[in-house]
């Protein structure tokens, strides 16, 4: 069953007066002419006229469920409308990712979309849906990849570990939540990018995964800042590598790998997608309102406590990131021989 988070509606006037500036955004979508003496109805002339629901591919209470919820709550403020957060987990998102891509194209039906989108297109021969069933809305926020071991590990920075790797090609294996997970994807870039040798120790899940290095059972796993947050700043672990341009805000002490010689960037994003064929008007409105919400000091911050770097990029450029993306994991997954299923 879906789990579902309701969010009430501001009361101030200042909220108001910004819906009725976002749904004024529908009439300017039109293109009217000046002094024209008929105007035809919009489809977004009254959206939203009712509350919206953003469908979530993973369990509550992870950072992507967190992500949408703190977003569904400024949306809706933005827009002066209620926003529900459902949750629909499962098959490596496509349950979600289907959901969406067959609901009517009239904007009440968002998904928080993350890289498996990009990837599961290489990882499963038969989708439940079409990618182009789902049209990319808005990018809002990246959240690095890092490399994480136990606090007594002899590893102390991210070469030792690949020098390892290289001169004792079975020393070395990581903990994933399974095959085609980030965690997954971002150690094979990793071991490629490196030219090591490691063993892919897959998990039914985060906590499971990072539990096994905690437990030494495995010596490393790839995860994004907020997972393990908690576990590096107890001195139960510790990051001996960030794969970001620079420096997390959330965790200044970890180098990132390109400050160690290894040319790495990668991690998780988060993004909205709508489903395909969705009016433009309606998708301005939305635009508008997640711009808003993104560029809110409250979310920003809290984004930025979790290790997350936040930021807006309109629709037309997230849909090319999202196709190098696609592109980029690929062929990721083909050199990595990752059989399809």
């Amino acid at each position: 069953m879906p789990v579902h988070s309701k969010y009430g509606l501001g009361s101030r006037v200042d909220d108001a007066w910004q819906g009725g500036c976002l749904r004024r955004l529908a009439l300017i979508a039109l293109g009217l002419a000046a002094g024209a003496g008929h105007v035809t109805p919009s489809p977004a002339a009254d959206y939203p006229s009712r509350p919206i629901k953003l469908v979530v591919p993973f369990p509550p209470g992870g950072g992507t469920d967190m992500l949408s919820r703190t977003l569904g709550n400024e949306l809706g403020e933005a827009l002066h409308t209620a926003v529900v957060v459902e949750s629909r987990p499962g098959a490596a998102t496509n349950i979600a990712t289907a959901y969406v891509a067959n609901q009517p194209a009239d904007g009440y039906t968002l998904l928080t979309g993350t890289v498996s989108f990009a990837a599961n297109s290489s990882l499963y021969k038969n989708l439940p849906y079409r990618p182009e069933q789902l049209q990319p809305l808005a990018l809002l926020a990246n959240s690095p990849s890092l490399l994480a071991v136990r606090a007594d590990s002899k590893f102390q920075n991210a070469k030792q570990l690949v020098a390892e790797g290289r001169a004792h090609p079975d020393a070395l294996n990581y903990a994933s939540w399974g095959v085609g997970s980030s965690a997954h994807l971002a150690a094979e870039l990793f071991r490629q990018t490196t030219g090591s040798s490691m063993t892919h120790i897959p998990y039914p899940g985060g906590g499971p995964a990072i539990t096994s290095v905690l437990a030494g059972q495995t010596q490393f796993v790839f995860s994004s800042v907020l997972p393990v947050q908690g576990f590096l700043k107890a001195g139960k672990m510790r990051a001996l590598g960030i794969a970001a341009e620079g420096r997390s805000t959330a965790l200044p002490d970890v180098p990132t790998f390109n400050e160690q010689g290894i040319p790495l960037v990668t991690g998780a994003w988060f993004g909205v997608f709508i489903t395909a064929g969705t009016p433009p008007p309606v998708v301005a409105v939305l635009e508008a309102g997640l711009k808003q919400a993104i560029g809110r000091a409250q979310v920003r911050q809290s984004i930025e406590r979790d290790g997350a770097v936040p930021g807006y990029v309109d629709h037309v450029k997230f849909a090319g990131f999202v196709e190098q993306e696609r592109q980029r994991w690929a062929a990721v997954i083909k050199a990595a021989k990752i059989p399809p299923e």
